[in-house]
């Protein structure tokens, strides 16, 4: 089995054992586990190799975070502890603890001190005195029962404080300190408590966006982790408030704290916090709506160390917030206050109180606040001159007066962020760049007034200032969006920022080739460009150009740029680096474009593609990208790719749906291709991680079995050469053994004969030791009788000596028990003696305090004397001093001065050097230029007159062989009358080409005055077209306000009388029982029940489900299901139906009955042909076939269908039909008076209707050739005029162009009656 299943296994067989409880994320985990199932991830768990170690930075695996692999990580963190405080001590391995440490440690032992002190208070020794007492009586004097306890109990108190600190230790030096898991949304309280009661010693913890964290689990995070340094809580919704109570009581060495987005923080928890974590230096506040500026008050008065605030989208906090935060954290380096509501709330009051009192600001966001002006950059730049990253996104009210005070007073800026800046211009650019010398990222993003520049009296402005300013070198980052001045002037000055690293050039339309080609020679670190709705500027030979030089690009934008094509994306190919590219809009790009595209190698390989827009791409190109992005193991590294816009279909996506396991297939309204599932990339990560450990996995076995046979072989090559080793060594040995055998043999005989003489004198020495034995033993007898005798006498001597030794002590224990008596007496005489001694020191210190008295008198006498004598002594030396400081401060200002003045002489004289030698070095290059350019002039002349000299001798030696081929062929006299011919006919066809030319020039001239009229008159309607569209939305965004207050004013009441409800307009006052159509709109829209994305357009009665359309046709399509009874949720204008509640319908609940799903739509052309057509209005019978059924009005233009009679139909008809029968008679009168030929053209009217139009009267409409369209108010319709030739009818000319009729078929065939 492999690692990934056996992990798998692991962290299944974990899970199972667990006991079964009542979850409220059950079904979340079970939508959470089949989305995991069907985008496929390696691990199911954290491997446990990575769950080791001290510091674990793990954000990128939090997806595979659970509670059971924190439970192994506090595990790993104690078997740690207790296997490195097993270990025997080395001196020379010793290390130091840290200050903070060692303090923590003294006190843990100073209050362990103090309690086995209290104990032994209790359990005191005897005295001195007792001890001598019970010895002088012959009493045991060994300690009690009570001691002997109180003695264990405190060694035992003394041992366990001991092996607790000792723990404590070991924790804070291999236990788990930072463990860093953002995003892990499978972590529960579990997980946390597992950490909390092992990891004491966790400094930093990270679980922002565990959602199911709650009040319990940062309880019980806070108890156990009192040491926590810093916690990062953002986006935890789980936890409502006493959890972060507790962590104000507990945690109190926090230094930072992020909060983000957590909005359910009520104020108290907040007063809480502030109130216990006052070491706070960083807290992240924002998106938490409820705090206001009595708690940023409060934060500030607490916290007074705070060095960087996050105040975004904090709405309710105003000046008065900034005022106390700036009066209170005076070390505050970084701030927050970017917001999108209540923008008024913060004004130049905030930016005062920064200037004045937190001077030690680097960075600050103002994003949204739109009451900022040009006093309170002023103010804020005054106070805070270290000023490092500045954001003053839409504070549109700030000009070049507030970027001159930025420039001027904050010269350390790096950071300047400039959108939508609306009111700066060039001078206010010329100012910031001069003065912030050291800037690195400058983004003018809709800073429209921002031009070329140009150059002055006493300088450059705009971006040429821009470009000659000190930062030109220090620039990473220039963001030039929506600056449309922009051209090759402007890019000649930038290509001196040649460290730039991300340039974005959006919207800038007047780029040209030349320009970005100084741009791509200079700037060569570019890695991310954006062309984004330059239009046609952008071609491909200037992607050519710039891809060339800059080959490391990984973001590639061209937008809308309609001329880029194959040139451009084979270029692009080039660069090996690229990762996200964005063709939307390119209607260039093609098949074949993507085929360079998707040829080329990229490392680590393209993400992002975008092809919106790309007509001309199809299925043969996606198949290109599919198999040009693949990696080794048959996946792509594409994660989005977009095709909407394209001509590739849904199934060529789907074949290639395998190749991408990070994305999903989307289709919908506004995108259509594969979309990145969430956190692709560590998804990605991690099945890396898995496929490179398994593959290290087969690599090493591989790896073992090549070993293994070849220790194998070698052992079987071992195995031969020992057998015949052990054969030749045993030829070897019976050759030896036989030679020794033989010798032995030998040797014997001689031990034998030796043996023999060994023997005869052994036994010699026998003998001869035999009779001095005899001798000895008679001499023994003798010395034991002796030895008795000794021995007698001794002891006799012994006993006497003992018992003048007991004599002696019975004597002296007399003599103890009278020196006893004489220690008591000692004694009594002892404590007399003391009070009597006590009684004369009182006396004695009587008389030395008065001793003391006189003394003081003397002493003070003799103190004024010598205090007198000092003083005039430190006066004398004052004034020396004096005299010594003045005439070495003046020495030393002589020196200085004159080291400053030869200071300043020197740089004068560089400076003049420089600037001469600068100069001559330009006079050289500019020198150089012009000579070049002469040069290059004089080569190129003398090139065109050797290609013109060339030319004519050839013409001339052309000329000369034709001529001689023609002198050949014809006769002189025939030529003759040639040339004169030639000479007739030449003349005629310049006369005659004259003549049509000159026609010609005349109608061009026409047509292009025509042109110039009709541009006009289109400029005109289109600014009339658009300011009427913005007029007519802002209407309608009022209307459509205005109507929700309207239908919002309905109330749903009771009634008790009839026992049911009834709806009441607080307006009209108007009463009703059925459910208002105001109240339907307002009603949220369900969601289809099968797919859980469209909204629901059905209603089935059996099912008890709501479907969209789709849905519906593919569940109800056949079977049973096909007889379920539905109905329509909204009619065919998008109105909710009420179907109040009676019996299950499955027809439209109105007054028209119409058809069940599609409504008005199958009851209008072309599924009916219409009865009458006046005007816009087409008009239908109601009924079927024969039968005479009711007329309803359709509104085709508008999309409208009525029973009642229009109001335009109302003033041309009275309301019965007769009236209307007459007009349409009239109107077919003035139709019978046209005249009409035989192939049925109409040609104009006699001379009585006919009416010429007026000589400043506009046609209707326009054609070539003079044609134009008039009304003509005598006949009541149009006819046709011609300018050139005077003619006019009222049949339409052919060519005439006029817009699309739907009935143009059936009204000529004559099917329906057409009242005009």
């Amino acid at each position: 089995m492999d690692h990934a299943e056996e992990k798998k296994d692991d962290s299944h067989s974990a899970l199972t054992s667990q006991p079964k409880t009542t979850n409220p994320f059950n079904a979340l985990d079970a939508a959470l586990s089949k989305y995991e199932a069907s985008v496929g991830l390696a691990y199911n768990d954290l491997p446990h190799e990575l769950c080791e170690g001290t510091e674990l930075k793990l954000a990128r695996w939090s997806l595979v975070v659970t509670d059971n692999s924190l439970r192994v990580m506090a595990e790993n963190a104690r078997e740690r502890v207790a296997r490195e405080l097993a270990k025997p001590k080395e001196k020379k391995k010793y290390k130091k603890m840290t200050i903070e440490e060692e303090l923590a440690e003294l006190d843990q032992m100073s209050q362990l001190t103090e309690e086995v002190e209290v104990t032994q208070k209790l359990s005191k020794r005897k005295t001195r005195l007792e001890m001598s007492l019970a010895s002088t009586l012959g009493e045991d004097t060994g300690p009690t029962a009570e001691e002997q306890n109180a003695e264990e109990e405190n060694l035992k108190k003394q041992l366990d404080a001991q092996a607790a600190v000792k723990w404590s230790n070991g924790m804070k030096r291999h236990g788990l300190l930072l463990l860093d898991v953002h995003g892990a949304e499978r972590i529960t309280d579990l997980g946390i408590k597992h950490l909390a009661d092992t990891c004491i010693s966790l400094r930093t913890l990270d679980v922002s966006s565990a959602f199911r964290i709650t009040d319990v689990g940062l309880r019980a995070l806070a108890l156990g982790c009192p040491d926590m340094r810093s916690l990062d809580l953002s986006g935890c919704m789980g936890v409502a408030g006493p959890g972060f109570a507790v962590l104000g009581q507990c945690c109190r060495s926090l230094t930072t704290l992020k909060l983000s987005g957590c909005r359910q923080i009520p104020t108290w928890v907040m007063l809480n916090i502030f109130e216990g974590c006052r070491q706070l230096e960083e807290l992240d506040m924002s998106h938490c709506t409820k705090l206001s500026d009595h708690e940023v008050k409060t934060m500030a008065e607490k916290c007074n160390v705070i060095k960087t605030l996050n105040l975004k989208e904090c709405k309710q906090v105003s000046d008065v917030g900034v005022l106390a935060v700036s009066q209170g954290c005076a070390a505050l380096t970084d701030l927050d206050l970017s917001r999108s509501e209540l923008q008024f709330k913060i004004t130049d009051v905030s930016l005062l109180a920064l200037g004045e009192r937190s001077s030690v600001l680097r960075r600050l966001n103002l994003n949204g606040c739109e009451m900022v002006t040009d006093a309170g950059l002023a103010w804020l730049a005054k106070g805070c001159k270290g000023l490092e990253w500045l954001d003053m996104t839409n504070c549109s009210k700030v000009t070049n007066g507030g970027m001159r005070c930025l420039g001027e007073a904050c010269p350390d800026l790096l950071h300047a962020n400039l959108t939508h800046l609306k009111k700066v211009t060039d001078v206010g650019l010329r100012f910031l760049a001069q003065g912030c010398v050291k800037l690195e990222v400058l983004n003018a993003t809709g800073i429209f007034l921002l031009s070329d520049g140009m150059k002055r009296d006493f300088g450059f402005e705009g971006i040429q200032a821009l470009g000659r300013a000190p930062c030109a070198t220090t620039i990473k980052t220039l963001n030039l969006t929506g600056c449309f001045q922009v051209s090759t002037v402007a890019c000649k000055s930038l290509a001196m920022l040649v460290n730039v690293e991300s340039l974005c050039m959006s919207g800038c339309v007047n780029l040209t080739t030349q320009g970005m080609g100084y741009l791509a020679d200079s700037m060569t670190k570019v890695r991310l460009l954006s062309f984004a709705y330059c239009g046609d500027c952008v071609t491909d030979s200037m992607m050519a150009r710039c891809a060339k030089r800059w080959t490391k690009l990984s973001s590639i934008v061209l937008t809308e740029c309609e001329k880029v094509g194959q040139g451009a994306l084979r270029a692009i190919s080039k660069c090996r680096n690229l990762q996200r590219l964005d063709l939307t809009g390119c209607t260039g790009v093609d098949d074949m474009a993507l085929n360079d595209l998707s040829e080329a190698q990229y490392w680590p390989g393209i993400t992002a593609l975008y092809l919106t827009g790309c007509k001309n791409v199809g299925d043969t190109g996606l198949t290109w990208v599919c198999e040009g992005t693949k990696s080794t193991v048959n996946q792509t590294t594409l994660i989005t790719l977009s095709l909407k816009g394209t001509k590739c279909g849904l199934s060529a996506l789907k074949s290639f749906k395998d190749n991408f396991p990070y994305s999903e297939m989307r289709r919908n309204d506004s995108f259509f291709g594969l979309w990145p599932h969430s956190r692709a990339s560590d998804r990605m990560q991690i099945n890396d991680y898995g496929l490179l450990y398994r593959s290290a996995t087969k690599v090493q076995s591989l790896w073992r079995a090549r070993k293994d046979r070849a220790r194998g072989g070698q052992m079987k090559v071992d195995h031969n050469k020992a057998k015949a080793a052990r054969r030749l060594q045993a030829h070897w040995r019976g050759r030896k053994d036989r030679e020794r055998a033989r010798f032995m043999l030998m040797v014997r005989n001689l031990r034998g004969d030796s043996a023999t003489r060994i023997q005869h004198m052994y036994k010699a020495w026998g003998a001869r030791r035999w009779i001095r034995a005899k001798r000895n033993a008679k001499f023994m007898e003798k010395a034991n009788f002796c030895a008795t005798e000794i021995q007698r006498r001794f002891r006799g001597w012994l006993g006497r000596i003992r018992f003048n030794t007991m004599s002696k002590q019975a004597r002296y224990i007399l003599e103890l028990k009278g020196r006893a008596a004489v220690f008591i007496q000692t004694l009594g005489r002892l404590y007399n003696g003391r009070c009597e001694f006590f009684r004369r020191k009182e006396a004695r210190i009587a008389l030395d305090k008065l001793r003391n008295v006189k003394a003081l008198k003397m002493q003070c006498s003799w103190r004024q004397k010598s205090a007198r004598m000092r003083i005039e002594r430190q006066r004398k030396y004052v004034n020396d001093t004096n005299y010594r400081n003045m005439s070495s401060a003046a020495r030393i200002q002589n020196k200085y001065r004159s080291h400053r003045c030869k200071t300043v002489l020197r740089e004068k004289i560089h400076e003049r050097r420089a600037k001469t030698y600068a100069a001559t070095y330009v006079q050289c290059c500019w020198r150089a230029r012009q000579a070049w350019l002469e040069v290059e002039t004089k080569r190129q002349i003398w090139l065109a007159e050797q290609e013109s000299t060339a030319a004519l001798v050839l013409q001339r030696a052309w000329r000369r062989k034709a001529a001689q081929k023609l002198i050949e062929m014809m006769k002189e006299e025939k030529k003759r009358i040639v040339r004169e011919r030639e000479a007739m006919a030449s003349l005629i066809e310049r006369w005659w080409r004259g003549v049509i030319a000159r026609r010609e020039a005349a109608e061009l001239k026409k047509q292009y005055l025509a042109q110039l009229r009709r541009m006009a008159d289109l400029e005109n309607w289109g600014a009339t077209i658009i300011a009427g569209a913005w007029r007519g939305k802002g209407g309608r965004d009022l209307a459509r306000a205005r109507l929700w207050e309207r239908k919002a004013r309905w109330k749903e009441m009771w009634s008790e009388e009839e026992t049911r409800k009834f709806y009441y307009n607080q307006i009209s006052g108007e009463i009703r029982y059925r459910k208002p159509q105001d109240l339907l709109d307002l009603m949220k829209r369900p969601i289809c029940s099968n797919c859980e994305f469209y909204e629901a357009r059905l209603e089935c009665s059996n099912c008890q489900e709501f479907f969209c359309n789709q849905c519906w046709d593919s569940v109800h399509f056949g079977g049973k299901r096909a007889k379920h009874e539905f109905r329509q949720m909204y009619d065919y204008y998008e109105k909710r139906v009420d179907y109040g509640d009676g019996e299950f319908p499955s027809k439209w609940p109105s007054e028209i009955e119409q058809d069940e799903v599609a409504g008005w739509r199958l009851r209008v052309y072309p599924q009916r042909k219409p009865y009458r057509i006046i005007g816009d209005w087409e008009i239908y019978n109601d009924g079927e076939d024969d039968e005479e059924g009711r007329y309803f009005y359709h509104n085709r233009m508008k999309h409208l269908s009525v029973y009642e009679k229009p109001e335009e139909l109302k003033v041309l008809f009275t309301d019965d039909w007769e009236g209307e029968q007459e007009v349409i008679e009239d109107a077919k009168k003035v139709k019978s008076d046209k005249h009409v030929g035989e192939d049925g053209e109409v040609l104009h009217a006699p001379k009585e209707c006919f009416s010429k139009p007026e000589e400043d009267e506009e046609p209707a409409e326009e054609l070539w050739e003079g044609w134009g369209k008039y009304w003509d108010e005598d006949g009541a319709a149009f006819y046709y005029f011609n300018v050139d030739t005077g003619v006019s009818q009222y049949g339409r000319p052919e060519r005439f162009e006029t817009r699309n009729d739907p009935f143009l078929h059936i009204r000529e065939n004559g099917e329906v009656e057409d009242v005009a």
